[in-house]
């Protein structure tokens, strides 16, 4: 609850201010394992990595807008953390962790090193396989966004996205008027 309190008052520019100095917590919370939960089972320890999670990535989300906050988010090693929530098997951590680096990769000066970082690659991976609508949004806006660099389109065509993009209205079905 506490950590869903947090998420919440980062929205709040002057709470968010005090917050972003304690950025520290919110990696944790992204970095939760559930190790320390032996009281509890399986399944409930499961509920309570992805809450975490969810709310330390809610958190950074919220805190990455301004581009002050966001060089640093990427000096300090976030765009990595966020880029292993993609790979959660939770829907909702894949989607909110993608949410966060698309906000991450607003300030047009940082879309390059995001892209050497691999936040291209990843994004272009959930398209390929993720199925989820939400999450291939996400992943697709992610896309769109760092693609606004020249270098990055460039580095879009060189791995296909193109065909890629083209390709996932038959691989997910889609009906005629849905696309």
């Amino acid at each position: 609850i506490g950590a869903k309190c947090l998420a919440t008052l980062s929205v709040e520019k002057s709470v968010g201010d005090v917050l972003y100095e304690r950025m520290d917590v919110f990696v944790g919370f992204l970095e939760e394992s559930g190790n320390n939960y032996n009281c509890l089972d399986l399944k409930e320890t499961e509920k309570l990595v992805v809450a975490i999670q969810l709310a330390g990535a809610m958190a950074i989300g919220n805190l990455a807008n301004s581009t002050e906050r966001v060089v640093k988010m990427v000096e300090d090693g976030i765009v990595e953390r966020l880029m292993e929530l993609q790979k959660s098997k939770n829907v909702n951590v894949r989607h909110l962790g993608t949410g966060c680096l698309n906000n991450i990769a607003v300030p047009v000066a940082l879309r390059e090193v995001l892209c050497d970082k691999g936040v291209l690659d990843s994004c272009l991976k959930l398209i390929q396989e993720d199925t989820n609508a939400h999450v291939l949004f996400s992943a697709v806006i992610g896309v769109k966004r760092l693609c606004a660099s020249a270098k990055v389109q460039d580095d879009f065509l060189k791995r296909d996205g193109l065909t890629l993009l083209l390709n996932q209205r038959d691989r997910l079905n889609m009906k005629e008027h849905e696309r």
